[in-house]
């Protein structure tokens, strides 16, 4: 794209205005370079400044002078092209070896890829008397009748026309330009410094003067880039997802975040869908049972998972199911819980699980009712003023529960029918509140315990049961 004075056509791009990948600018023409190593010229051609020399392939640079235009070849070579009074474009042998090149009004510049600067044309203000030592350059720029040469150890050379001295402190430069009657380097810490000709303000550099990473001069104009704008998520109310910079994220869009990505889509909310149970099955108390759902990538890491029954209604479709109890409070969301199944009570047989991210809000639960077949059959035993309750016959995994009206030390264990304890599953303090115990039907080691009779035995402080079980795999 090109704008500002247009009086011999130099800003009017030839079509096909695409794959360029770098601009220079004369005093009334423009250069562009392609993709595929070939140059654009545009604009005054009086002296033959567009017309850039056949082959016209393999460039990797381009620079503008006055009124002369110069090109890099990927071999090192310069070609240099229109206004030739003082010699700017008859490039000095050997013509090989460059990196670099740049353009003033009637001299041009070329750097070696050892570091060297060659300079030609002009040479009234002195702009192609390159001081000594010519070496440990790593980049130029020309302004219209001074030259300027960034050193490797970040350090700025002028020569020429006099603008004055760099700055101090001369060091820690990354790039430089030239404008008509001034100069611009931009530091490593991203600011610029600008010296020489301040007419127009071109030296005035905008506050803040940080995170520039690039610098240009004009006549009497300076250019700097600044970082581009971090980009990140934009959320559109209907779940869309877009990059965008936080500025172009408008209400109701709103922005996620620099850094932040569409895949997975945050803008979506948490999904979770029951699997199973999801009508008809039929779960045995004591079974155990996988309950899976699938769930999406925003999820949070952990479920809530009820059991719910049915309170019936007027008529089957007026049937509400009610929470009649957790399973787990929270569960792995991996989308798979093993549950020991059981009921709620006696006689409901049609129950629904309901799968909750607390976090999200979001939850789910089965289409259809599911049967609980098997009465479960309870114990009830006295423990002081306690009651224990434990399920009869017992399947692995089966709850064992008490309440404790204090808190203290518990002691649960199971013995065989030699009363040898095999397994502890309490041994230490409990609060007071009601407890749920498991027994898993393994021993200590680990072993699985045939099914038969054992012993229960509970310590409640100073209070002692033992309770017959009989353990049914």
């Amino acid at each position: 794209m090109a704008w500002g004075r247009n009086q011999s056509g130099q800003c009017n791009v030839p079509a096909p205005n695409a794959g360029f990948v770098a601009v220079a600018g004369g005093n009334s023409h423009s250069l562009g370079l392609k993709a595929d190593g070939t140059i654009v010229a545009w604009g005054d051609n009086s002296y033959g400044q567009c017309n850039v020399p056949t082959p016209n392939a393999g460039f990797v640079a381009v620079a503008g002078g006055g009124y002369h235009s110069l090109g890099l070849k990927s071999g090192g070579i310069i070609a240099a092209w229109g206004y030739n009074q003082y010699g700017q474009c008859n490039v000095p042998a050997p013509n090989a070896g460059f990196v670099a090149v740049a353009g003033g009004a009637s001299h041009s510049l070329g750097l070696k890829a050892t570091g060297s600067i060659v300079a030609w044309g002009n040479p009234n203000n002195g702009q192609c008397s390159v001081p000594a030592p010519n070496a440990n350059f790593v980049a130029v720029a020309a302004g219209e009748v001074h030259s300027l040469g960034l050193k490797s150890d970040g350090s700025i050379v002028t020569w020429g026309y006099d603008l004055g001295n760099v700055p101090a402190p001369n060091a820690d430069f990354v790039a430089i330009a030239g404008g008509e009657f001034h100069s611009l380097g931009l530091k490593s810490d991203g600011s610029i410094v600008a010296w020489g000709s301040n007419g127009a303000g071109q030296c005035n550099v905008p506050a803040p003067n940080a995170g520039f990473i690039a610098v240009a001069a004009g006549y009497q104009h300076s250019l700097g880039v600044g970082p581009p704008a971090p980009v990140g998520a934009c959320c559109l109310s209907n779940g869309t997802c877009t990059i965008t910079t936080a500025e172009a994220c408008t209400a109701p869009g709103i922005w996620q975040g620099a850094g932040t990505d569409c895949e997975p889509n945050p803008c979506l909310q948490c999904q979770v869908t029951m699997i199973a149970p999801n009508g008809g099955e039929s779960w045995p108390v004591g079974s155990q049972q996988a309950i899976t759902w699938n769930r999406t990538d925003n999820c949070d890491d952990v479920v809530r998972i009820e059991l719910l029954r049915r309170t019936p209604g007027p008529s089957s479709r007026s049937d509400i199911y009610r929470a009649c109890a957790t399973i787990a409070v929270a569960a792995p969301n991996t989308g798979s819980y093993a549950w020991m199944v059981e009921r709620c009570g006696i006689g409901a047989d049609q129950y629904k699980v309901q799968i909750t991210d607390v976090a999200a809000g979001a939850s789910d639960r089965s289409d259809g009712p599911f049967s609980i077949p098997g009465e479960q059959q309870l114990a009830t035993l006295p423990l002081g003023r306690e009651i224990v309750t434990l399920p009869l016959p017992f399947r692995p995994g089966s709850p064992i529960r008490f309440e404790s009206r204090e808190s203290g030390p518990v002691r649960v264990t199971i013995c065989d029918v030699l009363g040898r304890r095999i397994r502890t599953l309490v041994d230490g303090p409990l609060g007071a509140g009601d407890q749920r115990v498991r027994w898993d039907a393994r021993t200590d080691g680990g072993e699985k315990a045939p099914s038969g009779i054992y012993y229960l035995g509970i310590k409640l402080g100073d209070r002692q049961m033992n309770s017959k079980i009989f353990l049914i795999r």
